[in-house]
């Protein structure tokens, strides 16, 4: 932010004819020169017939002729009125601020302006007061602004302040109010913006700090609706010449908005962000209530809204339970989680739903013994019963406490048994048999297929070729050709497997290498080393690929003389295989360069054993400075 402050006035003479009227007239202020005579009072100002009336200096302008600063200002307030949004705040108050910096302050003096415009279609007045203190480069300035319009098509007034105090232009704060209060043939609307900020430069660290808070009050009517809204913004940000480091912002806004049909709307909303390693975070809450949708009865009533916009909420009475939470939800996943920790009481309304006359009737059935749930759906991990019936007909039960479970259909074809014994039962045959210790497979026909202690025939065995058959000698030998036979032809597998090298169509597969880091690393002269890595090879003279990216950083001051360079190579075992990119300035010209240098790059210059790739910057400086920052380097490679 800056202040146009003039501490010298170059002032054109002219003589202008002023009506006194008292003898003794005194006339100062720090732009125009007055001199009083006995004979003849003179008045020298620019360009502006002046007469003295009482204890002011009034000057009479066309409105064509006003300053680019007031019509700006006029023009500005104007459409903000006539849109009758908060949306348009912040280029107002910008728009204001820059208008006031157009303004030209006269250093260390108090000055009042009053200029009026009368024509045929409107009357313009406004009254500009500067008050200023200055030395050197630190300044402190108040500038109040009043204007008042009436025209053919609206009546305005508003009242403009502005504080600003700046110790130098890195270090200052501003506080900005703007009053407006507007009407014409369809519309009346007031309103009231306030803006503070606070900005400083660090010179030794190069941070930049801001922070802002802006609150607006708005009240607005109209031929056929009528609404009044509130809002609070506050923003902290620290950004460096890279770009944001950290921020975060803070907004409540208050909404009322009703038309002549009888649509009406109340919203309240807080939102809250966050700003961290290029990652923003946000969370809030708001009220919402509408006619847009619904009749309005009991039946249907209006729509209303509360709405949370947060990774957890939980609920907690700190002063009783402490840090636990009886409620809590939990929608840091992609599945939601809903937690209870406490008594859980359900309404008379549910109770019914389950078949009781009320929540009294539940609790009396369910300490008896007696609790049943008629209708509904139960979706629950865990149930504990005595017994358990899924059918009307008896057929699909479970007995809990002799530990049977039957489930059959009605004609009796499938059915499996639980009592002591497991059986399942198909077409009248036990096709599986479980009794006291012994199991048995039948086959359809009811004959045994397979029992515990006796023997399986080879005629029920598919599958296994000749292994069904062979002697015990010949196992190994039959098992060994069916997992080669199938690894080799077919497919396999493996949970785990732990190889010395694995080939892929005879080629043995090199792991990749990689390493990276986002921290910035100073390269101001020399060869400085920002990434290396290793790759072991069997033989020399293998390919190997090199890819990945780096950024290069240079700055220096504006000397004539000063410069700074700074040149990315790959090296592989000590010798450069490859220049990636460069960046260089100088205080002549191009006082910083930055730029991002992607690389891919194939070498066979390497060694049988271990191999040594480096990413590597050689820089110089003279009053200057070079860096290599967000780099990232992978290395691979084929055995041959």
């Amino acid at each position: 932010m800056s202040i146009n402050v003039t501490t010298c006035v170059e002032v054109e003479a002219e003589a202008v004819e002023v009506e006194a009227n008292c003898s003794d007239v005194a006339v100062s202020a720090s732009t125009y020169d007055v001199s009083v005579d006995a004979s003849e009072l003179e008045v020298s100002a620019v360009k502006k017939e002046y007469s003295v009336v009482g204890d002011s200096l009034y000057a009479s302008i066309d409105y064509d002729e006003a300053p680019t600063w007031l019509t700006s200002i006029i023009d500005d307030v104007v459409d903000s009125a006539v849109s009758s949004s908060l949306t348009g705040y912040e280029t107002l108050t910008q728009d204001i601020r820059d208008a006031i910096d157009a303004i030209d302050v006269a250093a260390n003096s108090y000055v009042q302006e009053i200029n009026f415009d009368a024509s045929v279609d409107a009357i313009v007045a406004s009254a500009l007061t500067t008050f200023n203190a200055t030395l050197d480069t630190t300044y402190a300035t108040i500038v109040d602004l009043d204007t008042v319009v009436a025209d053919q098509d609206y009546a305005l007034t508003s009242a403009i302040s502005d504080l600003t105090a700046a110790y130098t232009e890195e270090i200052n704060s501003q506080i900005t109010t703007i009053e407006t209060a507007y009407s014409d043939a369809d519309s009346a609307l007031a309103s009231d913006i306030t803006a503070l900020t606070a900005a400083f430069t660090s010179q030794e660290t190069g941070l930049t700090s801001l922070a802002d808070i802006v609150e607006n009050m708005q009240t607005y009517v109209g031929i056929d609706d009528a609404g009044a809204s509130t809002f609070t913004n506050l923003s902290a940000y620290i950004e460096n010449s890279y770009g944001v480091i950290g921020g975060a912002e803070s907004a409540v806004t208050n909404n009322v908005y009703t038309n002549s049909d009888g649509d009406s709307e109340s919203q309240f909303e807080y939102t809250s962000t966050l700003y961290k390693d290029s990652a923003y975070y946000l969370a809030g809450f708001g009220l919402v209530t509408s006619t847009d949708s619904g009749s309005g009865t009991e039946e249907d009533p209006y729509s209303s809204e509360f709405w949370i916009n947060a990774e957890k909420f939980s609920f907690t009475n700190s002063a009783t339970t402490g840090s636990v939470s009886p409620f809590t939800i939990d929608a840091s996943g992609t599945t939601p989680e809903i937690y209870f920790n406490g008594v859980v009481s359900f309404s008379n309304t549910m109770a019914q739903q389950l078949g009781y006359a009320d929540y009294d009737d539940l609790v009396t059935n369910a300490t008896s013994g007696n609790t049943i749930i008629s209708g509904g759906l139960i979706n629950t991990d865990l149930i504990t019963v005595q017994t358990a019936i899924a059918s009307s007909d008896g057929l699909m039960y479970a007995d809990m406490e002799n530990k049977v479970i039957r489930l059959e259909d009605d004609s009796g074809d499938y059915s499996l048994h639980t009592p002591a014994a497991l059986t399942y039962n198909y077409g009248g045959v036990d096709m599986f048999e479980y009794d006291s210790g012994v199991v048995t497979i039948r086959n359809q026909d009811g004959s045994t297929l397979l029992q515990s202690g006796g023997t399986l025939s080879v005629d029920d065995i598919s599958g296994l070729g000749d292994l069904a058959t062979a002697v015990e000698a010949n196992y190994w030998t039959y098992l060994s050709n069916a997992i080669t036979n199938n690894f080799v032809a077919g497919t396999a597998n493996i949970g785990n497997a732990a190889v010395d090298t694995l080939q892929i169509k005879g080629e043995a597969v090199v792991v990749p290498r990689s390493v990276s880091s986002t921290t910035g690393i100073s390269t101001n002269s020399g060869t400085t080393t920002v990434l290396t890595t290793s790759l072991s090879l069997d033989n020399a003279n293998q390919p190997i690929l090199i890819t990945g990216t780096v950024k290069l950083n240079c700055s220096c001051s504006n000397g004539y003389s000063d410069y700074a360079e700074a040149t990315a190579y790959i090296y592989v075992n000590g010798s450069s295989v490859a220049t990636i990119g460069e960046v260089d300035c100088s205080g002549a010209s191009s006082q910083s360069d930055h730029d991002t240098f992607p690389f891919a790059i194939t070498t066979t210059d390497t060694v049988a054993g271990s191999n040594t790739i480096s990413l590597v910057v050689i820089g110089a400086s003279y009053s200057g400075s070079s860096s290599a920052s967000r780099r990232y380097m992978i290395a691979m490679g084929v055995q041959v």
